[in-house]
């Protein structure tokens, strides 16, 4: 049985642009006839929500956070919708769980050393 060749399975450069210049019109077409929210719409759908939107908002931001998507625009999603008082106790438990985190898993022993 022959080996393939791996350098006949890649794209040409000008088939990936076509495959971009798709994906992009697709995007603007998207963009252009699907309602998107405004901000306040989407605060006034969390509140709505209770406690359940802010426990939805960190299951998302928690799964979103093993994939490789910008921390900052999570972070500016979550000041977004919680305000700057909710960002910065929201940052401030995640810094001091990050921080701390060895030393919960390792014991005290690990804070006697």
């Amino acid at each position: 049985m022959p080996e393939e060749d791996v350098n006949e399975r890649k794209l040409s450069p000008l088939v990936k642009l076509a495959i971009l210049g798709a994906l992009l019109i697709i995007g603007a077409v998207i963009a252009w006839f699907v309602d998107i929210p405004s901000a306040d719409e989407i605060r006034a759908r969390v509140a709505a929500a209770g406690l359940v939107g802010v426990l939805v908002f960190v299951l998302a931001y928690a799964g979103l956070s093993l994939t490789p998507t910008p921390a900052s625009v999570l972070s500016i999603a979550a000041g977004v919708l919680f305000g700057f008082a909710g960002e910065s106790l929201r940052c401030l438990l995640r810094q001091c769980s990050r921080r701390h985190w060895p030393t919960f898993s390792a014991g005290t022993s690990a804070l006697m050393r």
